[in-house]
């Protein structure tokens, strides 16, 4: 019991260090930015620190000993929340209006990306490029080659799409229900927006997903830039964490 309750440090500390070669492997997540949290650099720099603290385990000096046992408790847990934040979890911040009133600009979001599989409803996260979707406006990524989109997902593959003239405006149907936003407008679409949305179909049913803002008014989506890859989603919304609250399931 003693040599466990001496040694428990290392052990957890190795499991963590394992985890992370594991995660690596296994490609648990799309978000690469994530994992940039624990490089390979750090990793060898925690296994460095192990080796040295059990080495200076068994030191004489009992100064030495309470440093080593510091050292060693912050490296642990500060190796902990990097691979979280690598391959479970990773804060963000939303810089953008097309979420209102769900998200607003500057809220600061939690997202959850470990082995995720979209569900329809979900606040997801996609990553975009002009190349891919070139409905996009080229300034929309300000000299960079990617940007980060935090949309709703309301449409999967095998859903049928479809548009419906109301009152002398087309708008958005799919499984033959009105899509509407979480404020109960509808989303009305050009006619020109019908045919892109058409030809990324085939007889009418959507093969990939199909994202929206819930700002109907003012949203960059699907509407405009098509249906989205599912290697695009890097994973879900689950909580805000300024202003506190709100959890998104």
């Amino acid at each position: 019991m003693k040599i466990i309750k001496e040694y428990y440090q290392y052990g957890f500390f190795i499991f963590i260090l394992t985890s992370y070669i594991f995660f690596r492997m296994s490609d648990v997540t799309q978000f690469t930015n994530a994992t940039q949290y624990f490089s390979l650099t750090l990793f060898f720099v925690f296994l460095i620190i192990l080796g040295v603290s059990f080495y200076l385990k068994s030191a004489t000096s009992n100064i030495v000993r309470q440093i080593n046992e510091w050292v060693l408790f912050i490296s642990v847990s500060l190796s902990f929340i990097l691979v979280i934040f690598s391959f479970v979890v990773i804060p963000s911040n939303v810089n953008q209006q097309s979420m209102m009133p769900t998200l607003n600009d500057g809220d600061r979001i939690l997202i959850f990306h470990f082995n995720y599989e979209p569900k329809r409803g979900d606040i997801i996260v996609i990553e975009v490029n002009h190349e891919d979707y070139p409905m996009i406006p080229i300034s929309t990524f300000n000299d960079t080659e990617t940007v980060f989109f935090v949309k709703r997902l309301v449409g999967l593959p095998g859903d049928r799409i479809h548009f419906e003239l109301e009152n002398g405006q087309s708008y958005l149907y799919i499984n033959g229900e009105k899509v509407v936003s979480v404020t109960g407008h509808g989303y009305l679409v050009t006619e020109q927006q019908q045919l892109w949305i058409r030809s990324q179909l085939e007889d009418g049913i959507l093969q990939k997903y199909f994202v929206l803002g819930d700002n109907s008014t003012s949203s960059l989506d699907s509407i405009e830039f098509g249906h989205v890859d599912p290697v695009d989603v890097m994973g879900k919304v689950i909580f805000r964490l300024w202003p506190f609250g709100g959890l998104y399931e």
